[in-house]
């Protein structure tokens, strides 16, 4: 849309017909733009966001898709052998556990703060393939 507007900014919407209009208020001077529907749309998403959730969810994906990859591995254990949940690092072609991806990215300066049942679940996600669509976790994890 081509909006640059500084950060702190509010945005009202009445619904008119077919067009809504936006009052954006910036510098204490009000602004008026009218939009269509799928603009609309497109607005509300980014504002509706759980914005900083949301946020590290994607980027956490973002990276995860980037230089790894779901895959299997073969254990054995006694005189068996089973197989287990592993992760193709695509940059070394080494697969590894998910531990070892949850301590990369814990100890990961981006992620110092977060809880450790958040990022464990971002990876489970991720690894079930639940975070294709939508950014939702599977189960609601604080940050």
């Amino acid at each position: 849309m081509g909006l640059n507007f500084s950060p702190i900014f509010f945005v009202l919407y009445f619904k008119r017909y077919v067009n809504f209009r936006i009052f954006i208020v910036k510098d204490n001077r009000m602004k008026k733009i009218k939009i269509t529907n799928e603009q609309l749309v497109l607005l509300s998403k980014v504002i509706t966001e759980e914005s900083n959730k949301d946020a590290m969810v994607k980027k956490i994906k973002t990276e995860l898709s980037k230089y790894y990859e779901p895959s299997v591995g073969v254990q054995r254990e006694g005189g068996e052998y089973f197989d287990k949940p592993m992760i193709l690092n695509k940059v070394s072609g080494e697969i590894i556990t998910d531990k070892a991806v949850f301590d990369y990215l814990a100890y990961k300066p981006a992620y110092n703060g977060l809880k450790e049942d958040f990022l464990k679940q971002v990876i489970r996600d991720w690894y079930g393939g639940n975070l294709k669509k939508t950014n939702e976790l599977t189960r609601n994890v604080t940050m």
